[in-house]
C-alpha cells in the first residue's frame, strides 16, 4: 500500500516536471535562447492551466494506476490515445476561452504535444522497469484457494508493476508442523505479506500463524481486501456472511452518529 502510493506520487510529479521540460525546450527550439524567458512569461500561465487538463485526462485513464504498466506495448497504445485526448482538449480550451488567453499556440502545441508525448512515453517506460525489480515489489504469501484468488495470483504475476511478488501459495490449512516450517520460510525470504482466504480464518493452525508473523512485522490481510485493492471490487463470492453483518453494523453506526 505505501510503496503504491509512492509510486502514484512519483508518476505525477514526473509527469508534471516533464510537462514543463517538453514546454521550455518547444520554446527553445521555437524562439532561441535569447528569447525564451520573455517567451516563458508568455506561455507558462496559459500551459500551467492546460497541463492540468493533461494531468486530469491521465487520472481518467487510469494512468496513475500501477496496473496500467503490463508491458511497453500496451502502455505506450494507452499512452498515445491519452496524449491525443489531452492535444485536442487543449487546442478547444485555447479556442472557446480566446478572449481569456493572451496567446493562440497553434503550431507550439503541436511542437509541445510531440515532445512531451516522446519524453512522458521514456520516462514512464523506464518507470516501469523499475516498478518491476524487486527494491519496488512487497512479498507476499498467500494462503487459500479459489478461482477469485486464482485471478488475483494470476494477475499480479502478469503484471509485475502492480507491486507484489508471490513467494508462496499454500491451498489448504497448515498443520501445526507446517505452520513452523512456514514462520521459518517467511522469515528466510524476507515476506512482507500475508493474504488469507476467508475459509481459513477461523482455523486454529491459521490463527496460531497468523499470532506469530504479525510478532515478526509482517501484515496478516484478508484477502478480499487484497482482491479489492487490485481489482477495485468485492470478491462477492468469496464473501462470509460475517462481512456482510460488519458492514451492517458499521452502517448502523454512522447513521447514529449523524
Amino acid at each position: 500500500m505505501i510503496l503504491g502510493k509512492i509510486r502514484a506520487k512519483l508518476l505525477i510529479l514526473g509527469d508534471i516536471a516533464v510537462l514543463y521540460l517538453s514546454l521550455f525546450l518547444t520554446l527553445l527550439f521555437r524562439y532561441g535562447l535569447s528569447n525564451i524567458w520573455e517567451q516563458w512569461d508568455k506561455h507558462f500561465y496559459p500551459f500551467t492551466l492546460i497541463f492540468l487538463i493533461w494531468l486530469v485526462v491521465f487520472y481518467l485513464f487510469d494512468l496513475y494506476d500501477p496496473r496500467a504498466f503490463k508491458n511497453r506495448l500496451e502502455l505506450s497504445g494507452l499512452w498515445s490515445l491519452s496524449v491525443l485526448i489531452s492535444f485536442l482538449a487543449s487546442i478547444a480550451t485555447f479556442y472557446v476561452f480566446i478572449s481569456f488567453f493572451t496567446i493562440t499556440p497553434k503550431t507550439n502545441l503541436i511542437i509541445f504535444a510531440l515532445s512531451f508525448g516522446i519524453l512522458g512515453f521514456i520516462w514512464r517506460a523506464t518507470l516501469l522497469s523499475v516498478f518491476k525489480s524487486t527494491k519496488w515489489v512487497t512479498k507476499f504469501l498467500i494462503l487459500g484457494d479459489s478461482q477469485n484468488l486464482r485471478d488475483l495470483v494470476n494477475m499480479i504475476e502478469k503484471n509485475p508493476a502492480i507491486g507484489y511478488q508471490k513467494e508462496y501459495w499454500i491451498k489448504e490449512a497448515p498443520s501445526d508442523t507446517q505452520v513452523l516450517e512456514i514462520i521459518n520460510m517467511a522469515k528466510e525470504n524476507k515476506i512482507e505479506m500475508v493474504a488469507i482466504h476467508p475459509s481459513l480464518m477461523k482455523n486454529i493452525s491459521v490463527t496460531s500463524l497468523s499470532y506469530n508473523l504479525l510478532s515478526y512485522g509482517i501484515t496478516i490481510r484478508d484477502f478480499t481486501d487484497f482482491y479489492e485493492e487490485i481489482f477495485r471490487k468485492m470478491p462477492l463470492e468469496d464473501l462470509e456472511e460475517s462481512w456482510f453483518v460488519r458492514e451492517i453494523k458499521m452502517s448502523q453506526k454512522i447513521i447514529l452518529q449523524k
